[in-house]
């Protein structure tokens, strides 16, 4: 026999609590009982007869045979807490009478349990913490009735987070299917949800769910619409983190809830990132099956389409190319296989040849140095990405508009010069120093390209400054440019820290070898280039 005393229950003084336990031939029979100090209402009664083999005995129960009454009521239904693992009590009004009957059997992987029950359980402002959600469910009311095998769910209704949730219909407690043919099944509405899945998704979610399998071994299936969210990929390898499974589970009757061909559809705004690498704006759906307590383990399948959103390589940052059917494909991993087109741009300095004291090896005719802001070019450079998200390095196929080699497009994008100007350095290390601003401002805006970068300016292009001060000093220029087609684009160039006019620009390249560049600020310079340029 076993007393309790100044034993308390959610924060309620136990008045009188006792059990009496008799163990013998691996069977375990008891009685219990508890009353509350402040109102002698009895919780909790509890009477029954279970079979189960302790680790060091050595005689098996004579039957499997399981006989269980449960009168529970208020405070009294925390014990479901120690009757199953996906839903514990937090508190509120209810009241259960259940009759249990049925088999336990001991198996060396767990137990097996093969219930019966006959009862009611009603439930009125309840709180209520599930396996299966982030948080808590709170203002539950509703009713459950046992008949047998079978758990009919009234009216049950809750709030989660900022929405609802409510259940109604049947479903089996033990044996699939024993509802019958004729019985409803148990089906799950969630409206308005603010879900927080930690490394998996934050944001809003709607479904309409059906809840299959069984109340041991419960299967979710049905649609959920994810929106104005993030979901993100995990991936232990690209990362180089471990990411563990789920742990061995201790022996339970009880199963974790099994995703069951959950369709789950991506809604407005919603991005689909694995930091720092991917950013991309989705739509689509996939279909994802797998136990929801191993994420790992979790197979999506399905094709997802890349509205927009960015991709950081080296130290630049390129976008998707919206005129391309950008796609992601979840082939049962949660490492999707990319089949993207990416473009940015960078700015190259056209480098004049340098004098060379050996008269054999100098050039017949000298480049004249020209003004330092003129001798940036802007080199468009796509990449196409076709493999696993987690190998995007070992996939990309880079291209240039001027044609340059895979070396000289690296060393663009890494900041690279081998000019040796300190100007051409310090444009290009510019333009990765800015990517992140020239990202949000275009994607506010809407515009195509919008590139920001540091400009050294002469005296020349300095009529506000004394002509004593020939020195160069260091501005911001921000470009403004518009691809009409593959072949042409315009542009508007701005020193943004000296008053100079709105140079205007036009670009068309009839190969890789030879374009046509204009440019105008509509007052005193305009200029128009024919360019041919072969690299050997």
């Amino acid at each position: 026999e076993i007393a309790l005393a100044e034993a308390t229950l959610n924060n309620k003084v136990i008045d009188a609590a006792t059990a009496r336990f008799g163990y013998r031939d691996a069977r375990l029979n008891l009685i219990g009982e508890m009353s509350l100090a402040d109102n002698g209402a009895d919780p909790l009664q509890i009477s029954g007869s279970i079979p189960y083999q302790l680790p060091q005995a050595t005689v098996p129960p004579a039957n499997n045979r399981l006989s269980l009454n449960l009168a529970l009521e208020n405070e009294g239904l925390a014990l479901i807490d120690l009757l199953n693992n996906q839903v514990s009590w937090k508190g509120g009004t209810g009241i259960a009478r259940l009759d249990i009957s049925g088999t336990l059997e001991q198996t060396p992987t767990g137990l097996t349990l093969q219930p019966f029950a006959e009862g009611l359980a009603q439930f009125d402002d309840v709180t209520l913490a599930a396996a299966a959600l982030p948080g808590d469910l709170t203002g539950v009311t509703g009713e459950l009735r046992f008949d047998g095998d079978r758990i009919q769910v009234n009216d049950l209704a809750g709030q989660f987070s900022s929405g609802s949730v409510s259940a109604q219909g049947s479903i089996p407690l033990a044996e699939p299917d024993a509802t019958g043919a004729d019985a409803p099944p148990l089906k799950v509405d969630l409206s308005d949800l603010a879900l927080n899945l930690k490394g998996l998704y934050n944001g809003e979610a709607d479904g309409r769910l059906q809840v299959g399998g069984t109340a041991l071994a419960p299967r979710l299936r049905g649609e959920v619409l994810l929106s104005r969210g993030r979901i993100s990929l995990p991936n232990a390898e690209a990362d180089g983190l471990s990411v563990p499974s789920a742990p061995p589970a201790s022996p339970s009757i009880f199963q974790p809830l099994e995703l069951d061909n959950l369709r789950v559809v991506l809604g407005d705004r919603l991005l689909i990132t694995r930091a720092p690498l991917l950013n991309f704006v989705a739509r689509g759906d996939v279909t994802v099956s797998g136990p929801l307590n191993d994420i790992p383990s979790l197979s999506p399948t399905g094709t997802i389409r890349l509205r927009s959103g960015q991709v950081n390589l080296l130290t630049s940052q390129f976008n998707l190319d919206r005129g391309y059917d950008n796609i992601a494909r979840f082939l049962g991993s949660t490492d999707p296989v990319l089949d993207v087109r990416l473009e940015t741009s960078v700015f190259e300095q056209t480098q004049a040849v340098p004098r060379s004291r050996d008269f054999f090896s100098a050039p017949e005719v000298l480049d004249l140095p020209t003004q330092r802001l003129n001798n940036l070019q802007t080199v468009q450079i796509q990449a196409t990405v076709q493999g696993p998200a987690s190998q995007i390095f070992n996939n990309i196929e880079l291209t240039s508009s001027p044609s340059r080699s895979d070396g000289e497009i690296l060393a663009l994008l890494g900041g690279v010069s081998d000019g040796g100007s300190d100007d051409s350095a310090l444009a290009l290390a510019g333009s990765a120093l800015f990517t992140s601003l020239q990202t949000l401002l275009s994607n506010t805006l809407g515009i195509t390209n919008l590139r920001l970068f540091p400009a050294v300016i002469t005296e020349d292009e300095r009529r506000e400054r004394s002509a004593d001060d020939a020195d160069p000093v260091l501005g911001l220029a921000a470009e403004l440019g518009i691809d009409l087609t593959e072949n042409l684009s315009v542009s508007a160039l701005q020193l943004l820290t000296v008053r100079e006019p709105t140079q205007f620009g036009l670009r068309y390249s009839i190969s890789d070898e030879l374009q046509v560049r204009g440019s105008t600020n509509f007052s005193d310079e305009s200029r128009i280039v024919v360019e041919f340029n072969r690299r050997f």
